[in-house]
């Protein structure tokens, strides 16, 4: 069942996480985003859990330096922080 977000793991860089390119080449390639916010190896990644049954994140919240956040949600349990 749907639930407030939970933080699993909290902020840590994107460059010292280990995402995969897959979930931060979208960001990287949308010309509709500042410069500041497409360099995602300067952001920080937070992950949280939005069901009470998920064994692993399905939400992640990018944040760049100037305080703008990306939002991915469902990004691939299993894969992502663990």
């Amino acid at each position: 069942m749907p639930r407030l977000p939970v933080l699993v793991r909290g902020k840590q860089k994107v460059a010292d996480s280990s995402l995969e390119a897959r979930y931060t080449a979208p960001i990287k390639n949308n010309a509709k985003l500042k410069a500041c916010c497409r360099d995602v190896d300067t952001s920080d990644v937070s992950l949280y859990t939005t069901h009470d049954d998920a064994e692993r994140p399905d939400l992640m919240v990018i944040e760049c330096a100037c305080g703008r956040k990306q939002y991915r949600t469902a990004v691939g349990p299993g894969r992502v922080g663990g």
